[in-house]
């Protein structure tokens, strides 16, 4: 069921691509007159940050290409770069890279005649590129990209990882990101209460 899940995304992506625009139109059909400029700026807060968010995560997946094929072309793996492509694209939902990439890079260094030794040094390499993404690239780059917190994106991929699955980990920080842009709107309002001023 979480495969065909996962699955569904691009598809569900694809439409909202194509149609999102009627489908954002009939919804604003539906706020009050008098809300329409509030959730309009909200709306509009959101799209930034989702946007960074999008920009940050391309960042993320180069530098994860990168780090991945230098460190399996130093160890002679066949198509390394190719390999490392795979690993930064697939990471876009986290820890994907020893499922999409680790296997195959060691199939080909197993083929090569690769000894066990090798085998576990390209083991040791996907985990130490996996500690700098989730330690450092995704809570720094992204977090600072989507106006978030670095500790707010940990917390979000745990949070939402944990509740969620597989897809908690891929919207763990777009859903982040849409949870604070309220709570900073909410937090506006109570700044603005009469008794919270003290008038």
């Amino acid at each position: 069921l979480r495969a065909v899940s996962l699955m569904l995304v691009p598809v569900i992506l694809y439409f909202l691509l194509m149609d999102g625009h009627r489908l954002l139109r009939a919804l604003e059909d539906l706020i009050p007159v008098r809300y329409r400029e509030r959730v309009a700026r909200v709306a509009r807060d959101v799209h930034r940050r989702l946007g960074g968010y999008i920009r940050g995560q391309l960042a993320v997946a180069l530098a994860m290409s990168i780090l991945h094929g230098i460190g399996l072309a130093l160890l002679g793996v066949p198509y390394a770069w190719l390999l490392g492509c795979v690993a930064g694209l697939s990471n876009f939902v986290p820890y994907s890279p020893y499922l999409t990439a680790l296997p195959p890079a060691l199939l080909l260094l197993g083929l090569g005649g690769a000894g066990l030794g090798k085998l576990l040094v390209a083991v040791l390499v996907f985990a130490l590129v996996q500690k700098a993404e989730a330690l450092y690239f995704t809570p720094v780059w992204v977090g600072r990209a989507s106006h978030l917190h670095p500790l707010e994106v940990v917390l979000a991929v745990l949070a939402f990882g944990f509740a969620f699955g597989g897809l908690g980990l891929i919207f763990a920080v777009p859903l982040m990101i849409v949870a604070k842009v309220l709570f900073e709107e909410l937090r506006r309002d109570y700044h603005d209460l009469t008794w919270f001023k003290g008038a």
